[in-house]
């Protein structure tokens, strides 16, 4: 970290929150600079370089350089208290993503997308059955599941796409977990017109045609906030009870409304989105898609009202 003193805005990011884990802490910071860009809020996106910056001024020429997807993710590893020498080192042209890589590889953090892990949640991944038995037994009562590393994501997660044999790389931040089956989740990252960091919501395993390729877990990326467990305990004892449910007039049947209709429309508006931005003369399919989507729900809506238990 340089000596450099940081505005008030991104001191209040850099401590991390009572209990905060490392991937909230992450999603924090990402949060806050979404909408930042060269023509809005350019102040504030030229002082995010200064955590890593030794020398005035030299932050406003970084914050310029095209494009920034993986030198704000650099900013924002370092922000959030991660001292690899690969994020706390001055700007390089040309490296930002290759050190974003080397950092996570450094911290035992960075995993193929496809590779095969043992979830112990909060971020403890293994590499092996040997690994998490071991876990297992220093934590007992802990569950662990087998399954690729792309469906451990979770908030604060980095992910790197790139299309295989080329430098065409791109950095992102999940800001939730996927949905397993359709992988659509919300993220946010730079490397937008004019630099902007901005967020959407699709199928975080693939960006413009590009698969994803690795993923960064945040545990030892970022500093996790102290445990304040007393005050939990105090909440959990004042928190009232919830009221029982009203009571059912007789006869009256509860229908509810079918559910199905969520994951098709979740599923056709990511297949619009990703075929839109592989082929822009889709936008009226698109569309299309879109309005059948919206009739599906008006649909739902009006078999839930019509099947209304009556009292």
């Amino acid at each position: 970290m340089n000596t450099i003193t940081l505005p008030a805005w991104m001191l209040v990011l850099q401590n991390p929150l009572a209990g905060e884990s490392p991937g909230k802490h992450i999603g924090r910071i990402v949060r806050r600079l979404i909408g930042l860009s060269l023509v809005n809020h350019a102040d504030e996106l030229t002082q995010l370089f200064l955590v890593n910056e030794k020398k005035p001024g030299r932050n406003k020429q970084i914050a310029g350089v095209k494009t920034n997807c993986g030198t704000s993710m650099r900013e924002v590893f370092c922000l959030g208290g991660c001292d690899d020498i690969f994020v706390t080192k001055q700007y390089e042209d040309g490296q930002a993503v290759t050190w974003d890589l080397a950092a996570a590889s450094d911290k035992g953090m960075l995993y193929g997308a496809q590779d095969v892990v043992w979830d112990a949640g909060d971020g403890y991944l293994f590499r092996s059955a040997a690994e998490a038995d071991a876990f297992a037994k220093e934590h007992p009562g802990v569950i662990i599941v087998k399954r690729k590393a792309w469906q451990c994501i979770d908030e604060g997660w980095g992910l790197r796409y790139n299309t295989p044999g080329t430098n065409n790389d791109h950095m992102e931040f999940a800001l939730g977990k996927p949905d397993p089956v359709t992988g659509i989740c919300d993220h946010a990252g730079g490397g937008r017109t004019d630099n902007a960091i901005t967020m959407s919501t699709g199928d975080i395993r693939f960006s413009l045609g590009r698969p994803l390729q690795n993923v960064i877990c945040p545990r030892l990326m970022a500093t996790a906030g102290a445990e304040d467990a007393p005050a939990r305990v105090e909440q959990a004892q004042t928190e009232p009870e919830s009221p029982p449910p009203a009571p059912v007039a007789p006869g009256a049947v509860s229908k509810p409304a079918p559910q199905a209709h969520r994951g098709v429309i979740t599923a056709v508006i990511a297949w619009a989105v990703y075929q839109y931005h592989q082929y822009p003369w889709t936008l009226w399919v698109a569309v299309g898609l879109a309005v059948v989507a919206a009739l599906l729900v008006v649909y739902a809506e009006v078999h839930r009202i019509r099947n209304r238990p009556k009292t």
